[in-house]
């Protein structure tokens, strides 16, 4: 997938559609949840990914989902396959609660800014 904000909203709303589409077709089951392609998106992406039935979308931001997450902005921890997986994931989730605090002082301080996540401000 190419990132949804190279496309005009025409283009995105088909990219969105039309995989869902052919992922249930093959799997037979809905699919509700949506990944944003090299992570890039924008306030306009998480209404058109909303428009376009999704439930939720994922970012690559690292961190836990809280209640204050954004449905369409979902924080996530990558774990990646090798001989110390199990061992990654365990430091990563130990790791998490201090991402979190790092979240939280980017939220208040985006807050305090009036500005949105990700509109072009370099904050991913």
């Amino acid at each position: 997938h190419v990132p949804l904000t190279n496309l005009s909203e025409q283009e995105a709303v088909h990219q969105l559609v039309k995989s869902r589409e052919g992922i249930e077709w093959r799997l037979n089951t809905p699919v509700r949840y949506f990944a944003y392609p090299t992570g890039a998106f924008n306030q306009n992406i998480e209404g058109i990914v909303a428009r376009s039935g999704y439930s939720a979308a994922f970012t690559v931001d690292f961190g836990r989902v809280s209640a204050e997450s954004d449905v369409y902005a979902f924080e996530r921890i990558p774990i990646f396959k090798s001989r110390l997986s199990l061992l990654n994931f365990y430091l990563r989730m130990e790791a998490t609660p201090v991402a979190g605090l790092i979240q939280d002082v980017k939220r208040k301080v985006v807050s305090a800014l009036g500005l949105r996540r990700h509109d072009d401000d370099g904050m991913n």
